[in-house]
């Protein structure tokens, strides 16, 4: 993923965790570049720019000021992504810091060819690049399960997730 971060020009990869025999590929972490215009080179980043976050998806990718964002945290990638050969969509966050994954779940239910097309954000309601589909934390529009996210949301930034989609196929 190819986005601009305070001014600099970032490369996020995904990096899939080693792959247990019985389950699915799940997403394991990533590593962040920086371009050098004037090296001409790539400068893998440790940690972002101050008060920063990034948000990576198929569709599209950007980052955010963390302190402007209820709820979001810096330093740390949300992520919507597909993994598994592109037949397995999952979502979460993860820490450049503590450099790892902080939760991770699949997205279930009828998103179809849209799975990729929405996002989720802390504790705000913002659509986002496809209209179609957005996700909501916050508001009960469609809890998610115990088996895809804990109750007391602690696995998302201290608050429970929950998904909205509109607009027609």
């Amino acid at each position: 993923h190819l986005l601009e971060s305070e001014g600099a020009v970032l490369f996020v990869g995904p990096v899939l965790a080693p792959r247990q025999p019985t389950c699915r590929d799940t997403i394991g972490g990533f590593e962040v570049y920086r371009l050098d215009v004037e090296a001409a080179r790539w400068v893998k980043v440790e940690r972002l720019a101050a008060d920063r976050a990034l948000f990576v998806s198929e569709q599209s990718s950007f980052s955010v000021r963390a302190s402007e964002v209820p709820g979001c945290m810096s330093n740390c990638i949300y992520f919507v992504g597909e993994v598994d050969d592109y037949s397995y969509v999952t979502w979460g966050v993860y820490s450049m810091e503590e450099r790892k994954v902080l939760f991770q779940r699949p997205v279930g239910g009828s998103w179809g060819r849209y799975a990729a097309a929405r996002w989720f954000l802390p504790a705000v309601v913002i659509p986002f690049a496809d209209a179609r589909a957005h996700c909501i934390l916050g508001r009960k529009d469609k809890n998610l399960s115990s088996s895809e996210g804990q109750e007391d949301g602690s696995n998302c930034a201290k608050s429970r997730c929950y998904y909205q989609s509109f607009g027609s196929d």
